[in-house]
């Protein structure tokens, strides 16, 4: 293992030609060797910087040790200017005085001797700038996670509403290069929770969208966990809260928020739409899926699945509304432990694999032979005391 290095390739005194534009390129040969290197940057709509004043700050083996305490909002991802030094990230905080850093490639960076921070500040202003800005020569310096040994951390916080799309393509990953957007919760050293408690929050993290799919990606190997995600447009309009797209490898959607508008129309709705011809598994779990539009709708569902090479594991979700709850076009569904209501076509529609179980349904399609539909449900309970046996003489 070592630094990047660095060189550039020139072209000059043509003969017989003239030169184009760009003659001149720098060639990067990325530090990717050992393990994988996780690189935080923080997202918030509206907040600047987190200091009232400038504090001191030496930095010894990643160390950044702080004369003052760090105000509570500040945390995992977090830009950090240093006059005269640069920029670095915070990883992760011990204690408000003491934080391990990074820089922009999440490398220890050099050390530092009473140095003055004049900024603490959420590394991106909002989700699609960091999707793109993170590669830009200020961060990553690459879209090729694999070749740079790197996996991305996007660190959502903040109680505005993030109102711009955030389209995610150009990343090159793997499966052990992935690129994780999480919304924050205490253990990221933000004051309190940006994460939703199961309920949508008008003070925690959310991405807010009218006219166009909130999320959409091409790229596999992502995760996005704890998101509020709400999504609206007129009638004619086709919106996904997260579309999927031309995607290969492995996905993850979890403890995730999802509100259309409930608006009908002729055109597509759904709360994740998946239509890929790559080989995509992707797993949608733990997950809340609303207003998706009037039950009678045949364009309107709560999950869609089209590709034969697309494998979804859903589990633990609860859709209400729409055409469809899950809806299986032409590619492979396990549905375990799902509850669907009030979508007037068809709760579970396409086939199910096999191992499909525990799902119930305001009708009696749910994939679970025999098939459960719920209405007016009786529960007996009975509380069983047992003792503990005697534990035999040692």
């Amino acid at each position: 293992p070592e630094d990047d290095e660095n060189f550039v390739v020139e072209l000059r005194d043509p003969v017989g030609a003239e030169l184009g534009s760009p003659s001149t390129v720098e060639i990067t040969i990325f530090d990717n060797d050992g393990e994988t290197v996780r690189v935080p940057y923080s997202v918030a709509v509206g907040m600047t910087n987190h200091l009232p004043h400038d504090i001191g700050v030496g930095i010894t083996a990643g160390v950044a040790t702080f004369t003052d305490p760090l105000p509570e909002l500040a945390g995992r991802g977090d830009r950090v200017e240093i006059d005269g030094f640069g920029t670095v990230f915070i990883e992760s905080c011990t204690d408000p005085w003491s934080c391990s850093v990074v820089s922009g490639r999440g490398r220890p960076p050099a050390d530092v001797l009473d140095g003055t921070v004049t900024v603490i500040a959420p590394a991106f202003g909002s989700l699609a700038d960091a999707v793109v800005g993170a590669a830009d020569p200020d961060h990553l310096r690459t879209f090729n996670l694999a070749a740079g040994n790197r996996a991305l951390d996007l660190v959502c916080y903040g109680g505005l509403e993030d109102t711009t799309p955030v389209v995610i393509d150009s990343w090159v990953t793997s499966e052990f290069h992935r690129i994780r957007i999480v919304a924050a919760d205490a253990s990221y050293g933000h004051d309190g929770s940006w994460r939703h408690r199961g309920r949508w929050s008008g003070s925690a993290y959310r991405v807010e969208v009218d006219g166009t799919d909130c999320i959409s990606t091409t790229v596999g190997n992502l995760s996005i966990e704890g998101l509020q995600i709400g999504c609206g447009a007129g009638p004619d309009v086709g919106v996904a809260a997260i579309r999927v797209g031309e995607s290969a490898g492995k996905m993850e959607i979890s403890e995730a928020l999802i509100m259309l508008d409930g608006t009908s129309g002729a055109a597509q709705r759904a709360g994740i739409a998946i239509s890929s011809s790559e080989v995509l598994d992707i797993d949608v779990r733990n997950s809340i899926f609303w207003d998706l539009g009037e039950p009678g709708n045949e364009f309107q569902a709560g999950i869609l699945v089209s590709g034969p090479d697309v494998s979804l594991w859903a589990a633990n979700n609860t859709i209400v509304g729409g055409g469809y709850g899950i809806h299986n076009i032409d590619g492979r569904v396990t549905a375990i432990n799902n509850l669907v209501a009030g979508s007037g076509l068809s709760s579970y529609a396409g086939d199910f694999e096999i191992d499909s179980t525990l799902n119930l349904g305001s009708d009696d399609t749910a994939p679970d032979p025999p098939a459960h539909a719920f209405g007016p449900v009786i529960v007996t309970l009975s509380l069983i005391h047992i003792s503990e046996p005697t534990r035999p003489p040692s």
